[in-house]
């Protein structure tokens, strides 16, 4: 096989049809276009990259005044759900679910070169399980698809690899999760950036980020209402009661986003604190006349109540928006470093893995979450980064404050250890 670089993809198509190439690895807008209006009679033959956080971005030169800031900055991703054919444009500009129920393919599959040296960074290099200083572990989380990568790292044995007994227990939210590790209950946890900036920033957890977990992705998490519900969008929600599975979790950074791009107060609304599994028996019986769900809480509604989506949260402040990660107290660090390092490694491995294949991430939140299998299959996935972007997650906390979560904008990479 000889491998031949080009200038464009429209260079690679031109010189397709003249018989040039046998193959072509090149962006489906150029062969799409060669298809429509040149009929050019292309076919796809397996997909090569779809688009991912700071992947492609507009640049301007050093000191330039247009020099964008972080509110004004272009990611290409948001033009990357035009690709999206169950999404439709709604009235505010975003991206909402026409109809769902068809598996979504992970995106950005991950070099594996670049996978082993993420995963070496983190301990120096070494992979060798010896020297831990406290190898039997509890670690607890909220069950969605988002902490999956937990899920896949204890049943493919990588903390077993690592010289770690992990024991894994389930929360009901964030807020209530992170009290118990600063009291001592848990070695790591994994929850929503929310959850623990807020306690970081509010009660002095002195939290610390070793690893990520996932973030937003098209169609992971939605605000969905029961069957036959008068309400069909998000500006119809003033004076509803809206389900949060917590009030310092990310369902309310979401939905407050969701709410100010359709220009309804947050006042104007009525936010009921209930766990991820009571929502959909709660619209069934009208308690609530909508709820912020993630998967796979997401497609259970569907399936037992026939919850409908109103809204993607993917869209507009909280698109691509870190959800959640890693997380240990500074003393736990500052006492336990080399076990530390040794569990980061085995997570970003599960994260390598769940980037690239999703049956592992299905398996692992039916084996160990709230669901079935089948419900699994069916779920949207969210994205499982490899590293913790500073840039990005301090999107997170820009949005606390714009919605009167914190007095002042908290500096998010004080958190970051990993």
């Amino acid at each position: 096989m000889t491998i031949a670089p080009a200038p464009s993809s429209t260079a690679v198509i031109a010189g397709q049809l003249a018989g040039k190439y046998d193959v072509t690895d090149g962006a489906y807008v150029s062969s799409t276009v060669a298809d429509a209006l040149q009929h050019a009679n292309l076919r796809v033959l397996a997909p090569a990259a779809n688009m991912a956080p700071l992947t492609q971005e507009v640049m301007v030169p050093a000191g330039s005044p247009q020099t964008p800031n972080l509110g004004k900055s272009i990611d290409f991703l948001a033009i990357s759900n035009l690709s999206y054919p169950w999404l439709r444009v709604n009235k505010s500009g975003g991206f909402v679910m026409v109809r769902r129920f068809s598996r979504l393919p992970i995106t950005g599959v991950i070099a594996v070169a670049a996978v082993l040296a993420a995963a070496c960074a983190s301990g120096g290099g070494s992979s060798t399980p010896a020297g831990v200083e406290k190898p039997d572990l509890t670690v607890a989380t909220v069950p969605t698809l988002d902490n999956a990568g937990l899920y896949v790292a204890e049943q493919r044995g990588l903390f077993a690899a690592e010289g770690l007994h992990v024991t894994l227990k389930s929360a009901t939210s964030g807020s209530v999760m992170f009290a118990a590790q600063e009291a001592g209950k848990y070695d790591v946890t994994v929850g929503a950036y929310v959850s623990s900036m807020l306690a970081d920033a509010l009660h002095h957890a002195d939290l610390r980020i070793i690893a990520p977990a996932s973030a937003v992705a098209p169609l992971s998490q939605e605000v969905v209402v029961g069957p036959g519900s008068p309400v069909q969008t998000v500006s119809e929600l003033a004076g509803k009661k809206i389900a949060l599975n917590g009030l310092t979790g990310i369902g309310i950074v979401m939905v407050s986003a969701l709410l100010a791009d359709s220009g309804v107060p947050l006042n104007s609304v009525h936010f009921v604190v209930l766990p991820y599994p009571k929502m959909a028996a709660a619209l069934k019986a009208h308690k609530v006349d909508a709820a912020q769900m993630p998967e796979p809480y997401l497609t259970g509604a569907e399936e037992s109540v026939g919850a409908v989506a109103i809204a993607d949260v993917d869209q507009g402040p909280a698109q691509s928006l870190p959800v959640s990660g890693y997380t240990v107290t500074q003393s736990w660090l500052d006492k336990y470093p080399r076990t530390a390092a040794a569990f980061r490694r085995a997570v970003l491995k599960a994260q390598a893995i769940a980037n690239t294949n999703l049956a592992a991430v299905q398996d692992a939140i039916a084996t160990y979450g709230d669901t079935t299998l089948a419900t699994a299959r069916l779920a949207a996935p969210p994205a499982f980064p490899l590293q913790t972007n500073a840039r990005l997650l301090q999107r997170v906390a820009a949005l606390l404050e714009q919605f009167g979560l914190t007095q002042q904008l908290f500096n998010a990479s004080s958190m970051i250890r990993g």
